[in-house]
């Protein structure tokens, strides 16, 4: 079935529930249950060891409370999913092995996404153990495969677990305050219904997710090709000049402007220096922060900005983008580089981060590392004379940026209209009967 008679059978499906009462945690459906996790769930033991007591080869995967955080949705399906193995040497107290439907939920975390969970699918004969800071949860009634999943991470589950959460650095919840938290039981009939709508949201996003990283691999390939001088375009065949950047551009500071001062209104355009990591990508043709206050570097159309420190790595900081128009306001922590003769600075946005091993080498600091525009002056780069060969290089690759912010967004789109179907179909506003 494609994406689209998808929408248009579950249309067709769907009706609005007029028919509600009144539970401990709301409205729900009239012909709906509920089961607390202390009555309908039985508690599997996990394992503590560590990501450093983990593998890539052995016998036992391990369900790591990180890897539930950051690598999985709602449904761990190992079918397609990777695992780490859990290191022969050091398993001495076997726990149970999950099977499918079991749910593992993280009981951990930097804020209070605690509670975020998977349900395990297609275990086959692997075996695979819950991990370090992880709730193992067996259902003793009978659901419908992925239906937990998507239930235990909805609003309606989580708005539960947010009165019962505790810490302030880190934040967690405990075993007994989770048992008398409530897990909806629709009629399995519709759990199933339900589980194959919100399946199908997941395909369609992860064949997107998919194309997403061929186009990006693409890009890499041609911007290795095209800014290495390895592969010319037709029409130019004039030999490539090594420059240093402080022969190209001068170095300027940007100052001032608090993140509190900056908002999406104001009288003045302007960019603070981590909205170059989240915001920006190479070519800045729109500035989206505004800010009353007359403070920061005023810019000039051309300028190539780079942050100027990072709490990660080096590596990061080898990050460069074109600003298309003057006047725009720039912060603190940004390297304004300024040209000193005409250039497609673009093309240059895109040199410099090729340039990661070189920005790499010349940043200093542990806990917040940084380098300086004057350091960056020092560089040396091999490129075009030609600035229409700039030009035509930066064009075929901005077209190529711009395809994927496209399909970027188009898979946003999607994770929106998905959380809008769970928002409706796991509250049971609307009924797929």
């Amino acid at each position: 079935m494609t994406y689209v008679n998808w929408v248009l059978t579950s249309k067709a499906m769907a009706r609005k529930e007029t028919n509600f009462k009144q539970t401990d945690i709301g409205l729900i459906p009239h012909d709906w249950e509920i089961a607390t996790i202390g009555d309908g769930f039985k508690f599997i033991t996990n394992n503590t060891l560590s990501r450093g007591q983990l593998t890539n080869k052995g016998s036992v995967l391990n369900v790591h409370y990180g890897d539930v955080h950051v690598r999985f949705s709602e449904v761990l399906n190992l079918e397609k999913s990777t695992l780490p193995f859990i290191n022969t040497g050091i398993r001495r107290n076997a726990k149970p092995y999950l099977i499918d439907g079991d749910i593992v939920m993280a009981d951990t975390a930097e804020d209070e996404t605690v509670g975020k969970s998977c349900e395990i699918q297609n275990i086959g004969e692997w075996k695979v153990e819950a991990g370090l800071h992880t709730f193992a949860l067996r259902p003793t009634q009978k659901y419908a495969p992925k239906f937990l999943g998507y239930f235990i991470n909805s609003k309606s589950f989580h708005s539960q677990l947010l009165p019962l959460i505790q810490g302030t650095k880190v934040y967690s919840v405990t075993k007994g305050d989770l048992k008398g938290t409530a897990v909806l039981k629709p009629p399995i009939e519709e759990q199933k219904r339900i589980a194959e709508v919100l399946s199908h949201f997941d395909e369609h996003i992860d064949n997107l997710v998919a194309l997403l990283e061929k186009k990006k691999q693409v890009k890499a390939a041609t911007m290795h090709a095209l800014l290495s001088g390895s592969t010319r375009l037709p029409g130019f065949t004039a030999p490539w000049q090594e420059r240093s950047l402080s022969e190209l551009f001068s170095f300027v500071r940007g100052n001032g402007l608090s993140k509190s001062a900056v908002g999406d209104k104001g009288e003045y355009p302007c960019i603070l220096y981590g909205q170059l990591f989240t915001t920006y990508k190479e070519n800045i043709q729109l500035v989206v922060s505004y800010t009353d206050l007359e403070e920061g570097v005023l810019s000039k159309k051309g300028d190539v900005l780079m942050p100027a420190s990072t709490t990660t790595s080096g590596e990061d900081l080898a990050t460069a983008s074109a600003l298309q128009y003057d006047g725009v306001r720039l912060g603190g922590d940004i390297i304004v580089l300024r040209p000193k003769q005409v250039m497609d600075s673009l093309f240059m946005a895109y040199i410099i981060r090729l340039l990661k091993d070189e920005i790499t080498a010349l940043a200093q600091g542990i806990t917040i590392v940084h380098i300086s525009g004057k350091r960056m002056l020092n560089l040396d780069v091999m490129i075009p004379t030609s600035v229409e060969e700039q030009s035509a290089i930066a064009d075929i690759l901005s077209n190529m940026d711009q395809g994927i912010e496209a399909l970027e967004e188009q898979i946003e789109k999607y994770r929106q209209m998905k959380e809008g179907a769970i928002e409706e179909l796991l509250t049971g506003k609307v009924r797929l009967i």
